[in-house]
């Protein structure tokens, strides 16, 4: 049976194999332009394939997920040949320059970026190529020189949302409708201005006829504008029609005790002159009014009378001029609905984008002031840039900052939005520094500038930032500076950014503060800090500031690794300011340094005095720290007493040298 089946499958693929053969020359004409129609579908499949796979990479390049410098090599190895270059290698880079073009050009690549451009000006004159792949080149060319910024905007797909309102708008403007004009179909069914058809406002054949005031001959129009009609095309009809009478100010027939004329018999006593209008009105006199005492209440009002009148005419107008802009300002500032989240997510990335191209800080406080004015929620904006800037490329951390002391300089970020802003961005701290390793220090520099200038306070980071920390981790945390290793960085590096402060370094730098003030805000704002790791102080370059853990730890391990007092005397020579030590207060860190010492050895007998000698005579410490350690009763080192009853006795000797040296002088 399979011997069967191999058989009948083998004929039918020779009958089938028949049948494609032509067997003359019409066929064979056909079958040829279906092969050649074949290879041309199948050239266009792997062209796109090819320029999918292209933009495909350069999108993997924008998300972060392959580096600059493949990126690079990709566009050296398109870049090859000159000479004789390929068109579709060619047209991949172009494609690939069109997608990466805004985030590979960096300054720091700009000489590479230069080159590759200067061979693209090569290539788009290079008569070999057709002239489409040379248009497409110098495309790319003026796309850099208009900072990459494309001439139209590339559609893609749309939300459903999208649709129905393109559709919503395709209808509102198309034929028919009160925007009227129309066509001939329009006037067939009887358009809204009327005509032999009918409509809304009448005509010969509208059922309205009965009513004087809608006759065509009392129709006038009072909107010549150049483009006629609601729908701005020309030649359509005039915008609206309406009786004469209609637009006369006080035509009298709304009020008027004779009722039952008709505004047009009316007008027909007036002439033109406005009717009953023009007329002088009972009880002010005049030589139509009738005699007696009409004729005298007519008298001309004196002089006084009318100074009263005026001035009361004066101040009645000036207090409604005041009152006015007043009410329409709250008026508008009431209507005005404020901008949704999505609304203000787009607004804000748009500014912070032109902004980090640019640096104008003119147009971002312009653009802030719009959003302001629209109520957006300026922390949310606050907290998208600051995001925005730890994840995206070609930011610039100094021209954010200045940017951000300045709105709140200006009085366009309030406090309180400043407050929730960084509260956003400091309770997820440790999500951030999972993928920007650097984000404590930025935000402590950012927090820091804020704080140094009191747009913002330390009294957001107690229990405002406990509670903002357990609504979005779900986590309850009593101590969070004390058990959360993050938290512990971004107050070390709170540390740096206020007191380590100058207009160097510190855009819109404010007045520097000192150790003790940082301490006492933390403290103000319930957050006891425990004492910082050496290590930790020396990776983030906080050795001056905390000098008495950094000193503390040198000396013990100096001492521990059997190092002699020349090359301590050495490293302090290198690594310390000279003034520095000037002070008793810094001498006596470096004595506790050796108490600590000596206590961890186990006190041994003399340990302390050759420790005090050395440091003394290698003009490390002087008498007077001597004498102000002893009468130290508040440092908690531990190994104090013992370390006085070693050294009592040469310190002794030493003071007795002194006193009688000062006697000689």
């Amino acid at each position: 049976t399979v011997s069967s089946m191999s058989k009948k499958d083998k004929e039918a693929e020779k009958k089938k194999a028949a049948e494609k053969t032509p067997k003359t020359v019409k066929e064979f004409e056909l079958w040829v332009k279906r092969k050649i129609r074949a290879l041309r579908d199948e050239e266009l499949k792997a062209r796109r394939r090819m320029l999918g796979n292209v933009i495909f990479i350069g999108q993997l390049y924008k998300q972060q997920m392959l580096t600059d410098r493949i990126m690079h090599q990709c566009i050296v190895e398109q870049l090859g040949n000159i000479d004789n270059p390929d068109p579709e290698s060619v047209e991949c880079l172009c494609k690939l320059m069109t997608t990466i073009g805004s985030q590979i050009d960096q300054p720091k690549s700009k000489k590479m970026i230069d080159e590759y451009f200067r061979r693209l000006d090569q290539l788009s004159k290079n008569q070999t190529l057709d002239s489409r792949i040379r248009f497409m080149v110098q495309d790319v060319i003026d796309l850099r020189y208009n900072s990459w910024r494309l001439r139209r905007k590339v559609e893609g797909p749309k939300l459903l949302s999208e649709v129905h309102k393109d559709a919503m708008q395709a209808m509102s403007g198309g034929r028919g409708g009160r925007g009227g004009g129309g066509g001939r179909r329009d006037r067939d069914r009887g358009g809204d201005y009327g005509g032999r058809g009918g409509g809304n406002y009448g005509g010969r054949g509208s059922p309205r006829d009965g009513n004087q005031l809608f006759q065509d001959d009392g129709f006038v129009e009072y909107s010549k504008r150049p483009q006629s009609g609601l729908s701005g095309r020309a030649g359509a009809m005039p915008t609206r029609l309406a009786p004469a009478n209609f637009l006369k100010p006080n035509f009298k027939n709304r009020g008027d005790k004779d009722g039952g004329k008709s505004p047009r018999g009316k007008d027909k006593g007036s002439k033109g002159h406005g009717g009953d209008r023009d007329r002088p009105q009972s009880g002010r006199g005049g030589p139509s009014s009738g005699g007696g005492d009409s004729g005298r209440s007519s008298g001309k009002p004196s002089a006084q009378e009318k100074q009263q009148q005026q001035q009361q005419q004066r101040e009645s107008a000036s207090a409604s001029k005041q009152a006015a802009p007043q009410e329409k300002r709250e008026a508008a500032a009431a209507a005005v609905p404020a901008l949704s989240e999505e609304e203000t997510r787009k607004k804000a990335k748009g500014i912070i984008e032109e902004f980090h191209n640019l640096h104008d800080f003119k147009e971002v406080s312009e653009c802030v002031k719009e959003i302001v004015e629209k109520k957006a929620k300026l922390g949310l904006v606050l907290e998208l840039w600051v995001g925005d800037l730890l994840e995206g490329k070609k930011r610039s951390v100094e021209h954010f900052r200045k940017l951000v002391v300045g709105l709140g300089t200006e009085g366009l970020f309030k406090k309180e939005d400043l407050h929730e802003g960084m509260l956003q961005v400091i309770c997820t701290l440790e999500d951030l520094e999972i993928d920007v390793p650097k984000a404590p220090a930025i935000v402590a520099e950012i927090f820091g500038d804020l704080v140094a200038n009191k747009l913002a306070s330390m009294d957001i980071l107690g229990k405002r930032l406990s509670k903002a920390f357990e609504e979005f981790t779900g986590d309850k945390v009593e101590d969070l500076f004390g058990e959360t290793p993050v938290y512990q960085d971004f107050a070390l590096l709170l540390h740096k950014s206020l007191i380590l402060r100058d207009a160097a370094n510190s855009p819109g730098a404010g007045k520097a503060w000192t150790l003790k003030e940082v301490e006492q805000g933390f403290s103000e704002a319930g957050i006891k800090l425990k004492p910082f790791e050496a290590r930790k102080i020396e990776r983030h370059g906080c050795g001056l500031i905390f000098a008495h853990v950094t000193y503390t730890k040198f000396i013990q391990d100096a001492l521990k690794g059997g190092q002699d007092i020349a090359a301590i005397k050495a490293w302090f020579d290198k690594n310390v300011a000279p003034a520095w030590l000037d002070s008793l207060d810094n001498q006596l860190i470096v004595i506790f340094a050796l108490q600590l010492h000596h206590h961890e050895q186990g006190a041994p007998k003399g340990l302390m005095t050759k420790l005090l000698k050395d440091f003394y005579y290698a003009d490390i410490l002087t008498e007077d720290a001597f004498n102000k350690w002893r009468d130290d009763n508040k440092d908690e080192t531990p190994g104090k007493v013992k370390a006085i009853s070693d050294a009592a006795l040469w310190l002794n000797e030493l003071a007795a040298a002194s006193s009688e040296s000062d006697e000689e002088e």
